[in-house]
């Protein structure tokens, strides 16, 4: 089975997020799979360094000939609305690029890009490969106070209408699919839940390793701590998560540092820090880490009191994975994903009551038992994931549903990118039509008119 995975998540600004992160991991697991794939990559010309970047990752995962290329007109980035008809125009040349290369299999890694990037990705209304997406979330939908601009709001309602076309979502959590069943009214049988896992730098911590003792000492953690990890958007909860320590007894606080590890610049940390200081703590007992590597932030993990993660809406929760991969007693919201990936309701809160937060970091803080008892639920909950499994059900998934396609359309059906001939012609199934590859027919192109105000800088993501 031919699986041509598009990896522009790992060329545009997602590669410095979760979803780069995650795209590229199972990409790599799938090529551990014993041959029984012939995958071969996708990538986008506008971006070159990360081409070569990634041709040297893959060069001795893939057989010579395996990484292809598209080009298509720049710039396509739709923050600014004047490029919407090169991305209009760009998405039929990408597809054309495919049904040359005749897969049986389109993975597509990360639809939702091209907002802020050059990126191009679209399903096509039909094909003959299978068009799978990876489905991380569905936050902008359900969210309000995600996209605020009208381009922003139509560029992400034409990607929806492009998931709507896939044959098989490929879901990061049980939670995201059943979003995408109730928000979207996808059919359960066209979306298979493959999970993830964290990365193998996230265990925990070895005897008489000093990294400990180095970030101790560059981020001012004099006592024990209670670490938070993660963005710093609405939807991520820190502040109640700040106002829940102020609620912890003077004492318990003077024992314990909250640790905020992220980027953040210096006006969100002044809100932050005025936040604390009206909930009643003072803001030097507030520690701010900005970003760290995964070596420093899987030492923080292992060395915490108790990791806390307060978000409202998550795909996945990739931090609780971390955590409970290096042996940290875990705390978390009891929103969306989350308990799935905790899988125990004595740890959990209520992420929109503060003195619920309070009282689970008390718990916790208050009994060692408890807290050696979390730790190594964590570190057994975290050994049911891996890449090697997610890889596994992803390949499962994709052989079963191109199976059964092509069980329902036989051998006739066309449902999808037409074929190339010997003669270098487009041949579909449907009728037995040829057409001159400079003859394709492509859709009639628009130009969108309106605000780039509000254009988000990201997108949420695992």
């Amino acid at each position: 089975m031919h699986v041509l995975v598009d990896l522009q998540a790992c060329q545009t600004a997602s590669r410095h997020r979760g979803i780069g992160r995650y795209s590229l991991a199972l990409t790599e697991a799938l090529t551990a799979l014993d041959g029984e794939l012939e995958l071969s990559l996708l990538l986008a010309a506008a971006f070159p360094d990360a081409v070569e970047w990634i041709r040297d990752r893959f060069a001795t995962a893939l057989p010579p000939g395996r990484m292809h290329v598209f080009a298509a007109p720049t710039p396509v980035a739709e923050a600014d609305p004047s490029n919407a008809w090169r991305a209009r125009a760009s998405e039929p040349m990408r597809e054309e690029r495919i049904a040359a290369l005749r897969p049986d299999v389109v993975l597509l890694s990360s639809l939702f890009e091209g907002f802020v990037d050059d990126a191009t990705t679209s399903v096509p209304a039909a094909s003959d490969a299978l068009c799978a997406v990876t489905l991380y979330d569905l936050i902008p939908l359900v969210r309000d106070d995600v996209l605020d601009a009208a381009h922003a709001r139509a560029w992400y309602e034409r990607k929806l209408a492009s998931l709507r076309r896939a044959g098989l979502l490929l879901a990061i959590s049980e939670h995201a699919r059943a979003e995408a069943m109730a928000m979207l009214g996808i059919a359960g049988d066209r979306i298979a839940v493959i999970s993830t896992a964290a990365d193998a730098c996230f265990h925990p911590p070895v005897p008489g390793d000093r990294r400990i003792d180095e970030l101790r000492e560059r981020h001012r953690i004099d006592a024990g701590y209670v670490l938070y990890a993660g963005g710093f958007d609405a939807r991520k909860n820190v502040r109640n998560l700040i106002a829940a320590y102020a609620e912890l007894p003077p004492p318990v606080r003077a024992a314990h540092r909250l640790v905020l590890a992220g980027q953040l610049d210096e006006r969100e940390r002044s809100d932050l820090a005025r936040v604390a200081m009206r909930a009643g703590a003072h803001p030097d007992e507030l520690r701010w880490t900005g970003h760290v590597s995964d070596e420093d932030l899987a030492a923080l993990y292992g060395h915490c009191d108790v990791f806390a993660f307060p978000s409202l809406h998550e795909g996945f929760g990739l931090p609780v994975l971390e955590a409970m991969s290096c042996g940290a007693a875990v705390v978390a919201s009891n929103a969306t994903s989350i308990p799935e990936v905790v899988a125990r309701h004595d740890c959990l809160f209520e992420p929109t009551d503060v003195s619920s937060i309070a009282g689970r970091l008390a718990a916790v803080l208050g009994d060692e038992a408890f807290r050696t008892q979390l730790g190594r639920h964590g570190r057994a909950r975290a050994a049911a994931f891996s890449w090697a499994m997610t890889a596994r059900r992803a390949s499962d998934a994709l052989a079963e549903r191109s199976s059964q396609l092509a069980s329902e359309s036989g051998d006739s059906a066309s449902s999808g990118y037409d074929k190339l001939n010997a003669a270098g012609e487009l041949e579909s199934a449907a009728g037995r039509v040829r057409l001159p590859i400079n003859r394709i027919p492509r859709p009639s192109i628009s130009r969108t008119q309106s605000s780039t105000s509000g254009a988000p800088s990201s997108w949420p993501g695992v």
